[in-house]
């Protein structure tokens, strides 16, 4: 699967070669129509705290995942503890778990929907099936769909 794992400073051997390089403050770029299928536990997960910036700035735009295909894994797409984080155009089906899944976004208080989707997390135009019937492994009812 894909990971997102954003440090305040390069770790292992990057670090003696890049020992002021932050990868947290690094600009998001683009995730577009990508899939991904079991992969085991994730099909994408972001580290807890990622906040998305424009060249450092900390007034964070949204990471847009545009696209992506998702199934077959035990979650297909989660974040943790992040924000502006938007998921758009995604299709998650027969993940174990849950197809798309938000522990706790930062900046997560009533807010009226139009000035979420500009710059907060959220899920838009986006199908979500938690078991299609076709795979050899029945998902069991529990959670699996938005969560």
């Amino acid at each position: 699967g894909y990971w997102y794992r954003l440090l305040n400073t390069a770790s292992g051997a990057s670090f003696a070669l890049y020992p002021n390089y932050s990868p947290y403050i690094q600009p998001f770029g683009r995730f577009y129509n990508n899939s991904v299928h079991n992969s085991g536990r994730f099909g994408v997960w972001i580290y807890p705290q990622y906040s998305p910036t424009i060249n450092g700035n900390p007034s964070p735009p949204q990471a847009v995942f545009d696209g992506i295909v998702s199934w077959k894994n035990s979650k297909g797409f989660e974040w943790v503890k992040s924000n502006a984080i938007q998921i758009r155009n995604a299709l998650a089906f027969d993940n174990n778990y849950a197809g798309i899944s938000c522990i706790t976004a930062f900046d997560y208080q009533n807010r009226w929907i139009s000035s979420i989707l500009g710059n907060g997390s959220s899920v838009v135009d986006s199908v979500i099936i938690g078991d299609t019937g076709v795979s050899s492994n029945p998902i069991i009812p529990s959670i699996a769909g938005l969560v």
